[in-house]
């Protein structure tokens, strides 16, 4: 049979990993409310581009398809082959491609869960295969 001091001691040690693991967790929530606050205006700001993008991308088809119908044969020359009409769509598709790769690489997660110490020791626990006291 144990003694009493050494459950108590025992207990006691339990008690404070339970108090850190929360502090450690208030600590992760309150870093994650800040992060969650700071890229919210980033989060809105790329909503806005890609609204944007949408926008030029549908004006661009209007007039495609409105020249398209009003000339059936060789659309006429504007005068404009100086200025270098071919890289100026060569730049414009480059930056739809840069856009776009971004677009496809950001990483967005959603809130992360909130646990109880409990379920965060058990977690831990089935991380890595080893049973935490």
């Amino acid at each position: 049979m144990e003694s009493p001091q050494k459950t108590l001691d025992q207990d006691e040690a339990k008690m404070q990993t339970a108090v850190s693991l929360q502090t450690d967790i208030s600590c992760m929530s309150s870093q994650i409310t800040t992060f969650i606050d700071q890229i919210g205006p980033a989060i809105t700001t790329l909503e806005r581009l890609q609204a944007a993008w949408h926008d030029m991308s549908s004006d661009l088809q209007n007039i495609y398809d409105l020249v398209a119908e009003e000339f059936t044969g060789e659309v006429p020359t504007m005068g404009i082959g100086e200025l270098g009409l071919n890289n100026i769509i060569e730049e414009w598709n480059a930056l739809k491609d840069d856009v776009q790769n971004y677009r496809s690489t950001v990483y967005l997660t959603d809130d992360p869960a909130i646990l109880t110490p409990e379920e965060y020791n058990n977690a831990l626990q089935d991380a890595s295969g080893a049973k935490i006291a």
